[in-house]
Parts: structure tokens; sequence; C-alpha cells
């Protein structure tokens, strides 16, 4: 069982928290897949959630929610215990501002625990994208139709169907969870094919079942997400950045930027450093 620790300020109650609250506080999914907590924390200039962290194992998941609207930081010895709980393998959430002073270096050097959302609508996405990922599809479905999304979104997220997912896509699974934890190693969607054991035209219609989108359209929209993040909390260089996030080159990463925002990376990056 996954246990969940959302740590918020206390007395916040924006639309990601919300959102959180609604899909991964689930009845259907409490004690049996997920043990989720929420822990509102008092608004000071330095956040202590060390005692918190402690009890936390492998595989537990922290969600960092809602300060945005605060000047707070964690302090010292909670930095610490957040990259003692990367090191035994714990995984972190950031939605928005990461409250932690030395949140590059953490980024940069746990890429694959430290997922960091935007504020809004990606937030949503990425919880229904966990259930079905670690609980079941079926259980992701049924919160979609309850939350009543807008039907395009619906669409998206319902792209995954449970009996396609248990039956005959675990390979489509295993082959996501390893793109997404190295996705400097995927040069292409052949990549992602030879490793699920499979023909390229088998690749992408099975892939199309599972996620509802073309494996094509799928690492593209990786590899942007995770450029944007390191620009937003990275100092590495335009280089560096267009290789972890699996662009390969520079020239390809500006390619895509200023195809999907009409500006450069490093435009990109002052922007969104300035909000």
């Amino acid at each position: 069982m996954l246990h969940i620790t959302v740590f918020s300020p206390d007395q916040c109650a924006c639309f990601d928290l919300g959102c959180l609250n609604e899909v991964l506080g689930d009845t259907s999914l409490q004690g049996r897949f997920f043990k989720t907590k929420s822990k509102p924390v008092c608004v000071v200039d330095t956040v202590d959630i060390s005692d918190s962290l402690v009890a936390l194992r492998q595989g537990d998941v922290v969600i960092l929610c809602g300060w945005n609207s605060t000047d707070s930081h964690l302090c010292r010895q909670s930095v610490s215990s957040v990259e003692a709980f990367l090191r035994r393998g714990g995984k972190v959430v950031v939605v928005g501002q990461l409250p932690l002073p030395e949140h590059q270096r953490l980024v940069a050097r746990y890429r694959t625990q430290i997922t960091v959302l935007e504020s809004g609508l990606p937030v949503l996405e990425w919880a229904i994208g966990f259930v079905q990922r670690n609980a079941e599809a079926g259980i992701a479905n049924r919160i979609v139709d309850r939350l009543k999304l807008c039907p395009i979104k619906i669409a998206a997220l319902n792209g995954l169907q449970a009996p396609r997912v248990m039956e005959g896509s675990a390979r489509i699974k295993e082959v996501i969870e390893w793109a997404e934890s190295h996705p400097e190693k995927v040069k292409s969607v052949d990549t992602l094919a030879e490793k699920a054991f499979m023909s390229r035209r088998n690749f992408d219609r099975h892939f199309k079942e599972v996620l509802g989108q073309s494996p094509k359209d799928w690492l593209m929209e990786k590899r942007f997400k995770l450029a944007k993040s390191y620009l937003k909390y990275s100092d590495f260089g335009m280089e560096e950045i267009a290789c972890l996030s699996g662009f390969g080159n520079y020239p390809n990463l500006r390619n895509c930027f200023s195809k999907k925002l009409g500006q450069s990376p490093n435009s990109y990056r002052i922007v969104s450093r300035a909000v």
C-alpha cells in the first residue's frame, strides 16, 4: 500500500489541493491501494516537517502543495529530512513553487524522484494518471466521471481503459515507467517499441489503446514538460537540458519551444522565473 502525505499551508483552500483531495482521497482507494494523509502546516518563515518524514519508507510519496502564495520555506532540518527520504527511494511531488531553499540542487540530483507540476489542470491530470498507474484504471475512470470534467478532457483521461490495461498492456506500462525514469535514453519511438519487444506498428496500436494518444505525441509532450521544468528550476545550460529531457540537441529543443510557445527556451526561462 502506498502512503501519500500532502503538506500544505494551514487554511489553504486552493484548486490544486482540492484536486488532490478529490482524486487521491477517494474512498475506493483508501486502505486498499493508498493511505492518504493531509498535513496542514502553520505558515511561518521557516517550516519544519522533519518529524513527519522520518517514518516514511521507500516508495512513499510526499506532495508539497499550496505554497505559491506564501514566502515560507522549509527549515534546514526539513531539507535534510527531504533529502534522506529521497535517498531511501521516496518520491516528492511539488505543485507550483518548491518551498526549498536548495530546490535547484535537489531537482538536479533526484530528477527521477521529484515531479514538478504547474498549478491548475496539470495537477488533476497527474493525479488521475497516478491512480491509473498505481491502482486500477476503472477507479480512475469513475473519478473522472464523478468530477464531470469537460468532454475533451474526459476523453483524454479516459483513454486508459481497464480491460485493455489488465489483459494486454503490461509491457506498455513497463515501457512508460522506464521512459519516464530515463528520458535521456529515449532516442525515438523505435526505442520504446524495442524495449517492449514489439514491432513499431503493434507498439503504436497498443500504446494508443492504453493512453488514447500516439507514442510520438506522448513522447514529445513528456520531453516538452521536462524541459520546461529544467528551464524554470535548474541552472543547467541549454545543451544539457536538451540532452536530459530527450531532445538530443539544442536546435531540436529550440524548434519545439518555437512551435509550441512562439519563444525560445531562454525566453521561457526568463519569463517563468519572473512569475
